[in-house]
């Protein structure tokens, strides 16, 4: 049986303007047998708009949520069967981007690795990047071992 580890980091980076905040459950996954929910929150903002909100896998992007759609980066992942993406930005207090991938939808290696959410939003007629207040890691070098204990 295999078994992964997410474990969740907090920076201590804020930013007045706005935050955005991930959350991944569940925190511990059974390979096979356990799903994975990422959800990339807005909060604590007074911004007048926002423009995007991508989540970001190690170096590829995954998917990002804009005012008119959904646009998928990872295009192997947008065709699988057991994955689902909400998402919406139409108002800046309630603006979300959730990634549910099934137990039987969970790819190895391809979705193990450092999730990040990144929020563009405007203030003042500016457009600003913000960088993600809390980042999940899931350790691969655990996920691996246990992977290849199973078999």
């Amino acid at each position: 049986m295999a078994i992964s580890f997410i474990s969740v980091w907090t920076l201590i980076a804020r930013t007045v303007l706005a935050s955005i905040s991930i959350e991944v459950e569940p925190l511990l996954i059974e390979f096979g047998k356990s799903g994975v929910d990422i959800s990339c929150v807005v909060n604590d903002t007074n911004l007048i708009g926002i423009t995007i909100i991508q989540l970001k896998r190690s170096e590829s992007y995954v998917i990002a949520v804009t005012k008119f759609k959904k646009a998928w980066q990872d295009k192997a992942l947008e065709n699988k069967t057991g994955v689902t993406v909400n998402g919406s930005i139409n108002n800046t207090m309630t603006s979300y981007l959730r990634l549910e991938i099934s137990r039987t939808a969970v790819r190895y290696p391809e979705d193990v690795g450092t999730y990040q959410c990144i929020l563009i939003a405007s203030f003042w007629n500016r457009l600003q990047n913000y960088s993600p207040q809390q980042i999940i890691k899931i350790l691969k070098d655990q996920f691996k071992k246990l992977h290849n204990q199973k078999q």
